[in-house]
């Protein structure tokens, strides 16, 4: 996965594009954990997430060219 692509949720189907991947200096959550994965979602909002999330449960439906 890259910025730039559209990847959607493999439970719910929910969709957004990811925007920027920062594995360096990524934000973490509450608890520690890093969420490197930053997505804009239909309601114009972004949202930071872990990489097991998103590597495992979520497919790239349009790559970014």
């Amino acid at each position: 996965m890259k910025a730039g692509d559209l990847i959607r949720d493999l439970e719910t189907g929910d969709i957004g594009i990811l925007v920027e991947i920062d594995f360096a200096s990524g934000r973490h959550s509450f608890l520690g954990k890093l969420e490197p994965y930053r997505i804009l979602n239909v309601d114009g909002k972004t949202h930071w997430f872990g990489a097991s999330y998103v590597e495992k449960d979520c497919e790239v439906v349009s790559e970014s060219r």
